[in-house]
């Protein structure tokens, strides 16, 4: 967040005004900007559950990685895990066990936000998108198991 004030102050000297403006820009939070660190970033399902896989080329002041999910195609992004680097060109795993399987084809979206240790923030270049078909098959199956629960 930016916030701006302005300091004015009118003096009277000889009978003319002179107009003295201050102003202070103050920053908070975090700064997003772009970052050419990540090499890929993907995310598929397997065995009924949504893998997402990145790689870093560089992981240069890195705080951590969080992965965010969004359900729907909304843009309302929530975090999922916090993943510690492991250093340059470390491939990570995360696996997204907590799917809602019983819907029918869900739409998932997953990013990448990197924390740096000054709390700036960067984002994925891209968002991946997933869906999740179940057939009516397993979604029966899953119907039947839920009842004997």
């Amino acid at each position: 967040m930016a916030l701006v004030y302005f300091f004015i102050e009118m003096k009277n000297k000889h009978n003319k005004y002179f107009l003295t403006a201050i102003a202070f820009l103050f920053l908070s939070g975090s700064y997003v900007f772009a970052w050419d660190g990540l090499n890929n970033f993907d995310a598929y399902v397997q065995n009924g559950k949504i893998v997402v896989e990145w790689q870093t080329k560089h992981e240069d002041n890195v705080d951590h990685f969080v992965v965010q999910r969004s359900m729907n195609s909304t843009n309302s992004f929530y975090d999922l895990a916090t993943i510690d680097p492991h250093g340059n060109g470390w491939s990570y795993i995360f696996i997204d066990e907590k799917v809602l399987g019983k819907s029918v084809n869900m739409v998932y979206n997953y990013r990448l936000k990197i924390v740096f240790r000054d709390k700036s923030v960067a984002y994925s270049n891209n968002t991946v998108q997933v869906v999740m078909v179940v057939s009516s098959l397993q979604h029966t199956w899953g119907s039947i198991k839920a009842m004997f629960q």
